[in-house]
């Protein structure tokens, strides 16, 4: 059924064709008698019939022939060169359309035989429509067939067709690339083409061989390339009367490829490292690479210094290519594919230091799965589940490594684990992004964070996670820097889409060079008059936050809420300054574009007409509590996250909300053999059959006696100096079951730069993405929005609420800047002096009320998903994390009484205003914000004693 609908598919759009073009033919032609048109027709078609049939039997299967190049000549061509221009322009549509739909030559033929029923004046067969070559020359070499087509005859064929590029250069810089790719599953036939591409073209074939294994020799193999690269460099290409000169920038390859072509020892051996000396060590059946050591140089290359790397002289050398820095390493297989790929290896099946339950593993796969759809559309595909993490495409872990590898870890890792992946995303999205200004302000950083991301690895993942793609990353900046580019424009992503395009030009086994070759010039000749750039601008606008999310060149960020007709859109621009980072460790998030949205509804935002050019990139916008630790059941029941103290070791675990009670702080579990049928039909607990043992009775029960379910309680926990259970922290540490070894030789994150101010001359003006070739930054989190998508226009913000915003803003940093001096001036618990001292600093009760109403507004308005985050929000406003690190809400231990203060009662009053919550609640709050300040980002750290 499927190749009838695509035959009746074909069949009605060629019969569209022909109906228009024949509806003009008759609207511009005059005839006297139209019965002698039709004689006339009919006698062409049929000496078109005959002559091509003669060809026909004369020629035979062209696709097996041998010789030189030439164009199938019949006597219908004649006919076509000589008939009017409406005629033409019908052929090349048919054309177009018969490539476009690569379409099979015998239902091209049929189709050609149908029309000429019609009265039209067509060619009989499809190799004279779409003008196939009728030879293609092809040699026995290097141990299978080989065909060369040329360097200087592709790029004069791009130039013709974009000449607005020589008015900007005068030379090409050649990016080539070399990789095989197996044509059947059946066969060990391969195809190892030679490609090209320079600026943002399309890659072209140079040359192509085909075989049962690679060459089996490099000088050989790249004996024409190099021959006419060298004719290149004596003399220029004359393109428009403009001499353009042509150089190879460099080779981008995998490691294979790269070892092949170079002539050095492959990434499993011991001298395997292109870029320094080290040495590697055999360790359970894989080598790993330790330490860090001198680096190569391309003189020493050059002279063949490196014995124990070097196998052979490579051919390049012959033409002036460096080795070593002329050879990027390709991020799309080091980091994607070889690093990416190993971290969840080892996540899923690796060493039991590091390796996650099963449990966690589908937990991560369902957050996976809940992300499917909410992507972007310029990403080809969708997130998968971890089950399926042997099938993921390159593509697939760029954007896990990228975009959803951070959202849906979070909950997942421990806290030290988690920053460790976080350091590799941001040093390859530093890496990664366009702009010339920030990528080379945050150079430094991102070695740093490489750097970090190798040497702790071994502490996290052992030793045997260091092989040759982790090595490697220490050198990675170093291509960045010394091509001046980010890592987009010299990775292998173009060069593997065109390696899949030229897989699906092969038809059969029969001769496959020739299929290749034809299919390409089919294709060239109907789409000639197309200049086809292979970067493609973001074109998926819509109301939704999937298609509705941008980065301005600002660095703000807009949702559109109505497209108008000129292009102009009408969007909510909300400042990132107004905004939550999602991370502060390594850096801030907001340093790569990274933020949090708390309610998207309540966020200050402006409303305003934005033009596409004030637009940078489009962006990620990821729901986090779409996630299935927030899923709805049909019940109305949602999961929740429960962490208690039992026998003296911290629990956590995933149970219904219904199970917990969030005022006694106990979780509920059914008294019963078979727990987990409760568990997984959610079902409503009952006092009758739960356990409300406490855990003082736990440590009291004898360790002989069979562990039965007993109540978990949270006060243990809150007790413990391991345990925050502030709400930021719940986001950040809820799962600690991945430690890390202890040692003392674990480095030390590296120090993040301040953010860089750009200029308005010195944004970047990417179209999708500075990060991926089809996708954005990521990504502003929020909450599911609940707002209806036909809401009215909102009038925007006056000037007074934007006054008061900003004033609150400086009377916090006032605050915080002065907290130094606030504690300074309170004295310890004892000294009678204390409350006296504290109603005499300039912000206590009674400036604070009395003269800076403003700020208490502002204190009223902040706000918080519950009582807790508001609490910690209020005091944030306040005091910083080291002020509040010398506090506690009695004193004693060398801390300060926090009661004894009138900032205690502002912050009552202020939350009472927005939660209308009790004292007593509030007091509690506030005792956990100060408890746990010492452990969140500038709070000192907590003081262990020895054991």
């Amino acid at each position: 059924m499927s190749y009838l609908k695509r035959w009746r598919k074909i069949r009605s759009e060629a019969a569209a064709i022909a109906l228009e073009c024949s509806s003009e033919d008759d609207s511009h032609e005059n005839l006297d008698d139209p019965n002698q048109c039709e004689v006339n027709g009919g006698e062409n078609l049929a000496a078109e019939e005959n002559s091509t049939s003669r060809e026909s039997d004369e020629l035979g299967d062209t696709d097996s022939d041998f010789g030189y190049k030439e164009y199938v000549s019949t006597d219908s061509e004649e006919v076509v060169e000589s008939a009017k221009e409406e005629e033409i322009t019908f052929q090349e549509k048919l054309a177009s359309w018969a490539t476009r739909s690569k379409c099979g030559r015998s239902q091209i033929n049929e189709l050609l035989d149908i029309l000429k029923d019609e009265g039209l004046e067509v060619p009989k067969d499809s190799r004279t429509l779409l003008k196939s070559p009728r030879q293609i020359q092809i040699e026995d070499k290097c141990g299978g067939q080989y065909a060369y087509f040329g360097i200087e005859c592709s790029v004069t064929k791009i130039l013709d067709r974009n000449i607005k590029y020589l008015e900007s250069s005068n030379s090409v810089d050649l990016l080539v690339n070399i990789d095989g790719i197996p044509l059947f599953k059946s066969s060990n036939t391969q195809l190892w083409p030679i490609i090209c591409r320079f600026s943002d073209f399309e890659p072209f074939i140079v040359a192509i061989f085909c075989g049962e294994h690679k060459p089996n020799s490099v000088d050989d193999y790249l004996e024409d390339f190099l021959a006419e690269y060298r004719e290149l460099q004596k003399k220029h290409i004359t393109v428009n009367g403009q001499e353009i000169h042509v150089c190879i920038k460099a080779f981008v390859c995998d490691a294979p490829a790269r070892a092949f072509l170079k002539c050095i020892k492959g990434h499993t051996g011991y001298d395997c490292c292109e870029r320094c000396t080290i040495k590697g060590e055999y360790k359970n059946k894989r080598v790993v690479l330790l330490g860090d050591y001198p680096l190569r140089t391309d003189r020493d290359f050059s002279n063949g210094l490196y014995a124990d790397h070097q196998v052979g002289v490579s051919p390049l050398l012959n033409v002036g290519i460096r080795c070593v820095t002329g050879f990027p390493l390709d991020y799309m297989h080091l980091v994607c594919l070889g690093v990416v790929r190993r971290l969840l290896c080892f996540l899923r099946k690796g060493p039991p230091e590091c390796r996650l339950s099963q449990r966690e593993v589908g937990e991560i796969s369902t957050l996976l799965v809940s992300l499917s759809g909410k992507l972007p559309s310029e990403f080809a595909r969708q997130p998968r589940p971890l089950t399926d993490l042997d099938r993921w495409k390159a593509t697939e872990l760029r954007q896990f490594l990228l975009y959803t590898g951070p959202v849906v870890l979070r909950k997942v890792l421990h806290r030290n684990v988690y920053e460790h992946f976080l350091s590799l995303t941001v040093a390859v999205s530093i890496l990664l992004d366009s702009c010339e200004t920030k990528r080379s302000a945050y150079m430094d950083y991102a070695k740093q964070l490489l750097d970090y991301f190798v040497d702790k690895s071994k502490h996290i993942y052992t030793p045997l996670f260091l092989v040759y793609n982790v090595h490697n990353l220490k050198h990675l900046s170093d291509d960045s820097r010394h091509f001046m580019c980010s890592l987009n424009d010299i990775s292998a992503f173009p060069f593997e889409n065109h390696l899949q395009i030229l897989k699906k030009l092969v038809r059969n086994a029969k001769n496959p060079i020739s299929q290749v070759a034809k299919r390409l010039c089919e294709q060239e000749r109907a789409e000639s008059h197309k200049n086809k750039v292979s970067n493609k601008s973001w074109h998926f606008v819509s109301e939704n936050k999937r298609n509705g999310c941008f980065l301005l060149h600002s660095e703000d960020f807009a949702f559109v809420k109505e497209k108008r007709d000129n292009g102009i859109l009408l969007c909510d621009v909300i400042s990132q300054k107004s905004l939550e980072s999602f991370f502060t460790v390594p850096c801030d998030s907001k340093l790569i574009n990274i933020v949090y949205v708390r309610n998207l509804e309540r966020v200050q935002k402006r409303r305003r007409l934005l033009d596409v050019e004030e637009i940078n990139r489009k962006d990620t916008c990821l729901c986090l509590y779409c996630t299935a630790w927030s899923e709805k059941t049909k019940e109305g029941m949602a999961w929740v996250r429960a962490v208690w103290q039992e026998k003296k070791r911290q629990e956590e675990g995933t149970v219904p909300d219904s199970w917990v009670d969030s005022k006694n702080m106990i979780v509920f579990w059914p008294n019963v053999a078979n727990a987990a049928k409760h568990l997984k039909e959610r079902r409503q607990p009952k006092c009758d059959n739960c356990d409300f043992t406490s855990s003082t009775e736990v440590e009291e029960c004898s360790l002989e006696v069979k562990r039965r379910k007993i109540t978990k309680k949270f006060e243990d926990c809150l007790t413990d100096d391991n345990c925050d259970t502030d709400p930021q922290s719940e986001e950040e540490d809820d799962l600690r079951n991945v430690q890390p070894p202890n040692t003392n030789e674990e480095p030390e994150l590296p120090v993040a730069p301040r953010k860089v101010c750009m200029l308005s001359n010195e944004r970047s003006s990417s179209s999708v993405s500075s990060r991926g070739s089809s996708s954005g930054s990521p990504l502003p989190l929020q909450k599911k929005n609940t707002s209806k998508a036909n809401a009215p226009l909102q009038e925007p913000i006056s000037k007074n609420q934007t006054r008061q915003h900003s004033d609150g803003e400086l009377f916090s940093q006032e605050i915080r800047q002065s907290g130094s001096s606030l504690v300074q001036q309170i004295p310890k618990k004892g000294n009678g002096n204390a409350s006296g001292n504290a109603r005499r600093h300039p912000h206590t009760k009674e400036n604070f009320w009395g003269s800076r109403n403003p700020y208490h507004l502002n204190l009223s308005s902040v706000g918080g998903i519950h009582l807790k985050d508001n609490v910690k929000r209020v005091m944030e406003k306040l005091m910083t994390n080291e002020v509040m690190a010398r506090f506690n809400m009695k004193g004693g231990k060398g801390k300060l009484a926090f009661t004894k203060l009138n900032l205690y009662t502002v912050v009552t009053e202020s939350v009472q205003k927005t939660t209308k919550e009790t004292e007593a609640n509030i007091a509690v709050a506030i005792a956990l914000c100060l408890k746990y300040a010492p452990d969140r980002v500038g709070g000192g750290g907590r003081k262990r004693s020895c054991e």
